[in-house]
């Protein structure tokens, strides 16, 4: 054999068992990975014993309990779970006040149940939720129903009926919120949040001073406020392991790379321009079956409602060319939900093309506020200040409140709730970000700065409301023959 050619076979088999050596080492590394993986050694949880603000406590579950303190307030733990590798994990990674911390875990992560949070008090929410999951076979006495302690409830589904595995923590999140999506459930996003915290039960809700507790569904419609002035010790689901294969099926879909095109501004544009068409055949609307999530439906025909609305459609005919493009869809919205879901968006519409007039663009260019909100990167304060300016009184208004006192909302006025307002301004967004706490520090800032008046009236909590008077310049005319802003409103809505 040629001395060379001997050389490079030993070489070769030099690089191939390095090679296998390597495949093996890796095989095994991902071998030990499995057997971690598995849900039954996903027993940890991330317990604040002080409240939400001070967590990082890593105790198991099934030692929660020992935990719960019906004396002390606002109570919580983590409602996915972690496997063992949490605890080095927190001791090694602390906080900015040095505490051990969870924060940019990174790893594996499950859960016991999926949390569902209704912000409200209507009992039809919940009921409408148990429709849902009877409609896929899911048993009422399964599901756990809680008071939140203040003005909601939370619902749990046993993650077992739904074949839920170990996931990365930012996979875990996504298809948890997928899921719900696909079921058609409504719950507060802020609960699926990365490593959100969930209250403990039977502790109490530091703002109310009621616990948290565990109510039968029956209850639902009962005087809650009253039952939960004490701790309630006692279960009312019953536990069920058994696989609910409708439910796998739905939650391995979330799995799955979605068919559905991503909501880009190019797929947008390329849809919407087809849509809208050109002069010469606005009324031939081409077929094009588009299959598309409720999501992907709700944020596309909004856009397309405020797009009709700017390139100059009439409102008739922009509800038609909605309805043209619903039909297309391989699963289209109801019809009360489409015209909802224009109503809100063509309002918006008329906003924005009152923001567009030239009086009122002229007057923004010399507010230094308006034009410091523009350049920063934040734009949740460019975003509060414009509703807020939108949206003030045209004429002095009356508005009664439920508790019978009456009050005048004068022109130049606005009446609003931090979180309300977020709330509102969220509705218009693509992405849930502003909050009240961010709200608050614009409408002060603004105050501050000499924007409005602010005014607190109400004494209790529940009266509390905020009435921003506008203390600038006159933002829709400056002459007694420019047009008032309620008439440049209703000339944009013809």
């Amino acid at each position: 054999m040629d001395r060379t050619r001997k050389y490079d076979y030993v070489l070769l088999l030099d690089v191939l068992c390095i090679h296998i050596a390597w495949d093996v080492d890796l095989l095994l590394k991902q071998l030990k990975l499995c057997v971690i993986m598995k849900k039954v050694d996903f027993i940890y949880v991330e317990l604040g014993i002080q409240g939400f603000a001070k967590i990082g406590h890593i105790v198991k579950v099934d030692e929660v309990e020992k935990f719960v303190d019906v004396t002390d307030i606002d109570r919580c733990k983590t409602w996915c779970t972690f496997s063992k590798d949490i605890i080095p994990y927190t001791k090694n990674n602390l906080n900015r006040y040095r505490n051990p911390s969870t924060a940019k875990y990174k790893g594996f992560v499950c859960c016991d149940f999926i949390p569902i949070d209704i912000d409200d008090l209507d009992p039809s929410k919940v009921e409408e939720v148990v429709e849902i999951l009877n409609g896929y076979g899911v048993l009422t006495e399964c599901l756990a129903f809680y008071f939140s302690g203040k003005k909601g409830f939370h619902i749990e589904i046993p993650s077992d009926i739904v074949g839920i595995d170990p996931l990365p923590v930012e996979e875990f999140y996504d298809r948890i919120i997928k899921f719900l999506n696909i079921l058609g459930i409504n719950s507060d996003p802020k609960m699926h949040s990365r490593l959100q915290h969930y209250r403990l039960p039977n502790t109490k809700n530091g703002k109310s001073n009621l616990y948290k507790i565990p109510i039968k569904f029956s209850e639902i419609h009962d005087d809650l406020y009253e039952l939960a002035k004490s701790p309630r010790f006692e279960t009312f689901a019953t536990k069920v392991t058994e696989l609910n294969d409708t439910l796998n099926s739905k939650w391995l879909e979330t799995g799955q790379k979605s068919k559905t095109p991503k909501l880009t501004n190019d797929y947008l544009h390329k849809n919407i321009s087809r849509i809208l068409g050109s002069d010469q055949r606005r009324n031939s609307l081409k077929t094009h079956q588009v299959e598309a999530t409720e999501g992907f439906r709700n944020s596309m025909g909004s856009e397309i409602t405020r797009k009709l609305m700017m390139k100059g459609f009439k409102m008739k005919n922009a509800k038609k060319k909605l309805v043209e493009w619903n039909k297309e869809l391989v699963s289209p919205l109801d019809t009360s939900e489409l015209m909802k879901l224009f109503k809100s968006n063509w309002s918006y519409g008329i906003d924005f093309k009152l923001f567009q007039t030239k009086q009122f663009r002229a007057n923004l260019r010399e507010d230094i506020i308006f034009q410091d909100y523009l350049r920063r990167e934040d734009k949740d304060f460019l975003a509060v200040y414009v509703y807020l300016l939108l949206n003030l009184n045209d004429e002095d208004k009356e508005f009664e409140f439920s508790w019978g006192e009456t009050i005048i909302i004068k022109q130049d006025q606005i009446m609003i709730g931090y979180k309300t307002l977020a709330e509102k301004l969220n509705l218009k967004s693509k992405y849930d970000k502003v909050n009240k706490s961010k709200v608050r520090t614009v409408v002060n800032d603004l105050v501050e700065k000499g924007r409005f008046i602010k005014e607190v009236i109400g004494i209790i909590p529940i009266q509390k409301r905020i009435i921003l008077t506008w203390d600038h310049f006159c933002f829709t005319h400056t002459s007694d023959t420019s047009p008032s802003r309620g008439e440049v409103v209703e000339e944009c809505a013809q």
